[in-house]
């Protein structure tokens, strides 16, 4: 087995047992009633998925090894381990994106990173936005009022554009509606 699978073998299983934490409070959110992170479990596999139609621009890139990506990997982990503490789970589900970027950018280089960089980004819709905000926005009378005039909006422009939208299925679950 070539050196280069045991270390990239090495990096998942470190990974694992150091965000173990997290990826429980991930799991724990994604499978909470009524939840509005069900989709978690499907975003890693998108992005593997848009990693792999980048495969001819990922053989293209000269992966070499950028020192910059370790000073890079230090700092996420010493804030990880800060989120961790002070229990800020959506800060370490960050962290764990920002390791990965920093494991890219160390091993294989700035213009492989720059290729995978939307992939990488894409992941951030895994994580769960804290409850405070959560239940701010979909709580809040000022936030509902918000959803219900931008609804509005995108529901004229895409007319505009020719699609008929309905708003009935956003208007049907708020709870009470808002005085106009």
């Amino acid at each position: 087995m070539p050196l280069k699978y045991v270390k990239i073998a090495l990096i998942a299983v470190l990974s694992c047992t150091i965000f173990k934490p997290t990826f429980s409070w991930m799991v724990a959110r994604f499978e909470e009633t009524e939840s509005f992170y069900a989709h978690g479990y499907l975003v890693p596999f998108v992005a593997a998925f848009l990693v792999f139609r980048l495969k001819d621009k990922l053989k293209a890139a000269e992966p070499r090894v950028y020192d910059k990506g370790l000073a890079m990997l230090v700092i996420f982990l010493c804030l990880h381990l800060l989120a961790s503490f002070f229990e800020i789970n959506f800060l370490s589900g960050l962290c764990f994106i920002g390791c990965l970027s920093a494991l890219m950018l160390y091993n294989c280089g700035p213009a492989f990173l720059r290729v995978i960089a939307f992939p990488l980004f894409f992941l951030v819709f895994m994580v769960p936005a804290p409850n405070a905000i959560v239940f701010y926005v979909y709580g809040s009378e000022v936030a509902m009022g918000w959803f219900h005039d931008f609804s509005g909006l995108l529901v004229f422009v895409f007319a505009f554009i020719g699609f008929i939208i309905l708003r009935e299925i956003f208007i049907s679950w708020r709870k009470k509606p808002i005085a106009s």
